[in-house]
């Protein structure tokens, strides 16, 4: 009986993380190998991190899933997108004192707008865009790190 448990664990553990890595579990795709994996990592300013991420939330992603291109091919593909996102919190400080949000596109594809200010302007117009963009960039202790990889075999 043991013996059977325990066997049965090892599967569960076993098929839980194929189906963790394959993306299944969250209707995600990821990069199969070969394929391009983009990275942004955004610094953000010890006092800001709350306001940032209530800025990423509430104002930018919503603009993002909301934005309508006029070419239909490239609204599929920005739809399509949307499927390859993530963005990871911090859930630790920094040893210089800021806090480090990711950006992953995985995987990357390409012709999609991955730039926020088309959406910002369709959803706030030009002056509230400006708003957004500039509090937005007031929480940066840097400027963005943006990495383009190849998703290897591992």
């Amino acid at each position: 009986m043991n013996r059977a448990l325990i066997i049965c664990g090892i599967l569960f553990t076993v098929a839980s993380q194929l189906i963790a890595q394959s993306g299944a579990a969250v209707g995600r795709q990821t990069a199969k190998n070969g394929e391009k994996v983009w990275l942004v990592i955004n610094k953000i300013k010890f006092d800001k991190k709350q306001e940032f991420d209530k800025i990423l939330f509430g104002e930018v992603m919503p603009a993002v899933a909301e934005y309508r291109d006029k070419d239909d091919e490239k609204h599929e593909l920005n739809k399509k997108s949307l499927k390859t996102i993530r963005i990871l919190r911090p859930t630790q400080v920094n040893d210089d004192s800021t806090w480090t949000f990711f950006f992953i596109a995985d995987p990357y594809i390409e012709g999609v707008t991955y730039n926020i200010g088309p959406p910002l302007l369709q959803k706030y117009g030009e002056d509230g865009a400006q708003a957004v963009f500039n509090r937005w960039s007031d929480c940066f202790a840097a400027g963005q790190e943006v990495y383009l990889n190849e998703q290897s075999d591992w």
